[in-house]
């Protein structure tokens, strides 16, 4: 049984009207244990504050399943009149829910996908805004390692610096807050 996160929603961030939270999933393909995370920022007075909520599951199958549990798991601890903007690192996740395809290579995959969109459909019925954004994952993180060519290092750093100009383009007010959250929703699911 999963223990949902004790969301106190007069003190989570709102943005145009809607609750501010970020999830990512992780899979380590050698143990088949995947991890997932939900991060909700508190409000803009709180200091690196977040509510948030893990889980380790083992037996896991991929990645992809890591990052629907976690949406699920967000839906789920949210009240149903409460409008959400989720933000994620998953493209394939994303696309496969605004859809509302539940179309998976697994059976599990496939009833995660339909609780998800059932939940959506609800939160719908209740005129309740349901936003799904997606970043780039990792572009925060730190290049330089030393066991890295130097040609690997500023070939990645190009690519980086791409894909942050595709975020500041696409969410020119809010792109840094958006890669920091997924940042800290990363760094709780691993």
């Amino acid at each position: 049984q999963q223990k949902k996160p004790d969301i106190k929603l007069e003190e989570v961030e709102k943005e145009d009207g809607l609750y501010l939270a970020y999830t990512d999933g992780s899979f380590e393909k050698k143990t088949n244990i995947g991890t997932y995370s939900v991060a909700i920022p508190k409000g803009k007075e709180a200091i690196n504050g977040f509510f948030f909520n893990q889980m380790r599951i083992e037996g896991a199958i991929s990645s992809f399943e890591m990052e629907i549990r976690a949406i699920l798991d967000l839906l789920c601890a949210m009240p149903t009149e409460a409008p959400v903007r989720i933000v994620v690192d998953s493209l394939s996740a994303k696309d496969k829910i605004d859809r509302g395809r539940s179309n998976s290579n697994t059976e599990r995959c496939k009833r995660i996908l339909e609780q998800i969109k059932q939940n959506i459909l609800k939160r719908n019925n209740n005129y309740t805004k349901t936003e799904i954004l997606w970043v780039y994952s990792h572009l925060l993180d730190t290049i330089e390692r030393t066991d890295t060519p130097k040609k690997d290092i500023e070939e990645k750093r190009k690519t980086n610096e791409k894909k942050l100009e595709e975020m500041r383009k696409r969410y020119p007010e809010t792109y840094q807050k958006y890669l920091e959250g997924n940042a800290e929703a990363d760094r709780l699911a691993t």
